[in-house]
């Protein structure tokens, strides 16, 4: 199979994996190669989930003699706008020489650029050989690649930045050449050799850049029977339509009037439509033992989403095909026992199916000596293939930092970076390098707030416990929590929305918190300084305005703003915070802005849990959070909320000890903090003095807090080396 990849060094941007594997077809008959043109150009539209990404456009530039043969020249240029998080603005292009009798590639080019960073590819074919030379920020490297020269390959290239198909000049040579069935390919980037197939569908109409035609459908496949591409033709062989199969990328035959559309669009972010914010927020998701989830998800290479293993099962209902999930998992993981697991080194009998799972794969170079070296050194004296497999999965959590994706087990390890994908090849490879059977799994995880694309691996361990799950980028091995949830193993998503329903266990419905009313006064505004590093970087002001009612209940409604300079970058943050007497969180709207971003947050009590409302620059959602009532607000955004939490600390000694918890807003966490009083000394804040208590907690924070009115003078967040200062109070009535 070929696994068509992408950045080949740590400078680049995302790419995501896209595996070729295909079916045999009932042969068909050989017709000759539709004959190009000099001169003859083509423009597509290249679109991802229907929004405009960029444009390739190609011509055939000239017919060649050469040794009595004739040849066409073939170039093209393309452009896209596109990132995950952000736009990457792409350009590149490409120059490919094929044979006129049969359309075979025997030279070909590509000049990649982003911002200003250039990587290229040269490729040179001959009877049995494909030469290759690379030349990248990272140096230069050369390629030797031998086949049988009664089945030379054609190339098949995506965009070296990453999972973007856009030379689409090689696709269309190759329907141009008529052939069909079992066809061999090359991919420059992993440097191999691998199988397609071409499977002619027969008539069929299609709709592309507003029209509708009558076409015929050409199907490009892999040895699993996988989809890659849906191909629409005129009767020439022109392609009109290209189209990644659950709505990926789609490639449009075009007018020259695209390139005027292609300069004032936007561009395509594809985190709003491949990460889905989830309904339900989980501080600590690996302690989620039992969770209910619908899922809807497009993509393609899903597989069936039932699946056991030791501790744990993953149910679903719903509509589960190739390209599309809809419907509701039921997941349940506990501690996993893997259960006589086997000898290492592997000496049994594998079944036939186990045994293709130890076998070297595009991307996967399990002979290569760095590979197989570290393996060795990974895998030294460990008891069975569960602890050898542990091993591996550690140090890759431990050494391989996240970053850039790279396409193959010997690049990630190389450049010791990737993606949770990069991570998992890599563990695989070297797993399978060792003689232990091992396969990629993924699907989505929990994360930060949303359920994203994710992937892990799984070894066998033996006809005792099966397949066993292990994360490298997380570190978790046996047991990963059941916000994993699998089904595919080299898919990819193009779509994904997602309702948590029920979930276990829950946080404790109360916490212990300072059971004292507040001592901040009624119409009292304190003006703070903030500095860093000892210098002065903005000011914050607290004001607490009025006693109001709020849900049948009476609290304090306070004012906070915020105006900070870091290092040229400005933040404005402005909140209102209404609290019970005794400073606990009732409702808390909170708005930010920097440059030309805003957001604004609201937070308040929903039954036993805490709704998150978001409106800003990256979409509008709602969720709700698990919260445990006692908890008090400590926003990082405003530091006197600190202030208003130590001022509640009650009968202040040398000695005294508090206990509280803190939610921090910012991460959607639970905080347990332990305040001790260390001493009684002068601090210097504004141009006064004041006698205070100096009291010290786990957190790294210090309060000084002034004798007789629990009025907080300073603070000190000493991992961040900042300080609150008190500058003056004044009464605002």
């Amino acid at each position: 199979m070929i696994r068509k990849a992408g950045s080949l060094f740590v400078a680049l941007s995302l790419f995501v994996l896209i595996t070729i594997t295909g079916v045999m077809a009932a042969p068909q008959p050989k017709l000759p190669p539709v004959p190009l043109r000099e001169g003859e150009s083509y423009i597509y539209k290249v679109s991802w989930q229907g929004e405009m990404a960029g444009y390739s456009k190609f011509f055939v530039e000239k017919k060649m003699s050469l040794a009595g043969e004739n040849f066409f020249k073939l170039e093209s240029i393309s452009k896209l706008k596109m990132g995950v998080g952000e736009i990457d603005n792409l350009a590149f292009s490409a120059n490919m020489t094929v044979k006129a009798t049969d359309l075979m590639p025997t030279f070909f080019i590509c000049l990649q650029k982003q911002a200003g960073v250039e990587f290229s590819v040269d490729c040179l074919l001959s009877n049995n050989l494909v030469a290759q030379q690379n030349h990248s920020p990272a140096g230069d490297s050369s390629s030797f690649q031998p086949y049988d020269g009664k089945k030379p390959p054609v190339i098949l290239l995506n965009n070296l930045w990453g999972r973007y198909d856009t030379l689409v000049e090689h696709y269309w040579v190759l329907i141009k050449s008529r052939k069909t069935g079992k066809i061999s390919a090359y991919d420059p980037i992993l440097q191999h050799l691998g199988d397609i197939e071409i499977i002619e569908e027969g008539k069929d109409e299609v709709e592309y850049s507003g029209k509708k035609a009558k076409a015929w459908k050409i199907r490009m496949a892999g040895l699993n029977g996988e989809t890659l591409f849906n191909i629409w033709v005129d009767e020439n062989r022109n392609i009109l339509k290209m189209q990644e199969p659950g709505g990926g990328l789609t490639f449009e035959l075009a007018s020259g009037d695209l390139l005027k559309e292609f300069e004032s669009s936007k561009g395509v972010d594809m985190w709003k439509n491949r990460v889905a914010n989830s309904n339900i927020f989980f501080p600590n998701p690996r302690e989620i033992k039992t969770l209910d989830i619908e899922i809807d998800a497009t993509g393609r290479g899903f597989v069936k989403p039932d699946m056991s293993y030791p501790g744990g099962s993953q149910e679903f209902k719903g509509e589960a095909t190739a390209n599309k999930i809809a419907g509701k998992f039921t997941i349940k993981t506990a501690a996993a026992e893997v259960a006589e697991p086997m000898a290492f080194p592997v000496k049994a009998n594998l079944p036939e199916d186990i045994a293709t799972q130890i076998k070297g794969e595009m991307g996967m170079e399990i002979d290569n000596d760095a590979i197989k070296n570290k393996g060795i050194e990974l895998t030294w004296k460990s008891k069975n293939v569960w602890d050898a497999a542990m091993k591996v999965n550690s140090w890759i959590n431990e050494n391989i930092v996240m970053g850039v994706s790279l396409p193959s087990a010997k690049m990630t390890l190389a450049n010791e970076q990737g993606n949770s994908e990069s991570k998992s090849i890599l563990a695989v490879t070297l797993c399978r390098s060792m003689g232990i059977p091992a396969r990629l799994a993924g699907g989505v995880v929990f994360s930060s707030g949303n359920f994203v694309p994710h992937h892990w691996f799984e070894v066998y361990t033996g006809p005792k416990s099966g397949w066993v799950p292990l994360d490298p980028s997380t570190g978790e091995a046996g047991n990963l929590g059941a916000t994993h949830i699998r089904f595919f193993s080299e898919g990819d998503i193009w779509g994904l929305k997602a309702k948590v329903i029920n979930f276990s266990p829950r946080p404790p419905e109360r916490l212990t918190f300072i059971n004292r009313e507040i001592t901040w006064p009624v119409g009292e505004e304190r003006t703070y300084t903030v500095k860093k590093d000892g210098k002065i970087i903005g000011r914050e002001t607290g004001l607490v305005e009025e006693v109001s009612v709020l849900d049948d209940k009476e609290t304090y409604k306070m004012n906070f703003t915020a105006n900070l300079d870091m290092d040229g970058r400005k933040l404005d943050a402005s909140a209102i915070y209404w609290i019970t007497p005794e400073g606990l969180p009732v409702k808390y709207e909170k708005t930010l802005k920097s440059g030309d971003r805003q957001e604004k947050q609201t937070f308040f009590m929903k039954g036993k849990n805490l709704l998150q409302d978001v409106k800003g620059y990256r979409g509008d959602y709602s969720r709700e959070i698990p919260f445990s009532k006692g908890a008090y607000f400590a926003d990082p955004h405003f530091l006197c909320q600190w202030a208003l939490i130590a001022g509640q600390f009650h009968e202040v000694s040398v000695g005294k000890m508090y206990n509280f918890y803190t939610f921090i807003p910012e991460t959607l966490t639970v905080e347990s903090v332990t305040a001790t009083v260390k001493k009684f000394e002068s601090v210097e804040s504004g141009d006064k003095i004041f006698d205070c208590f100096r009291i010290e907690t786990n957190k790294g924070i210090i309060f000084w807090i002034e004798k007789g009115n629990n009025r907080v003078i300073k603070v000190s967040f000493t991992v961040q080396n900042v300080d609150l200062e008190l500058e003056k109070t004044s009464l605002k009535i």
